[in-house]
């Protein structure tokens, strides 16, 4: 990880929704798993990864858990190099 992953790393844990970042090597640079409560707090957190400079284009993937409010979100993020 250079400089500007180690801030990209940063960036995602200052959002509060203690997200997971994991560092990736190939097409995905980072994949983030977040457990959030519903599909307003889903929208809000693509919203803040999407404003991080840095992120040039996101990609999600959602899962359903035991309840019809218990989400996980995956965030794909590819930076600008």
């Amino acid at each position: 990880m250079d400089e500007r992953d180690v801030r990209l790393v940063k960036a995602i844990s200052d959002l509060g929704t203690s997200p997971e970042a994991f560092f990736t090597v190939g097409e995905t640079d980072f994949v983030v798993i977040a457990q959030l409560s519903s599909s307003d707090t889903v929208e809000r957190l693509i919203s803040e990864f999407e404003a991080i400079d840095g992120v040039e284009r996101t990609n999600s993937t959602s899962r359903s858990g035991p309840s019809a409010t218990s989400h996980a979100r995956r965030r794909r993020t590819n930076s600008t190099r």
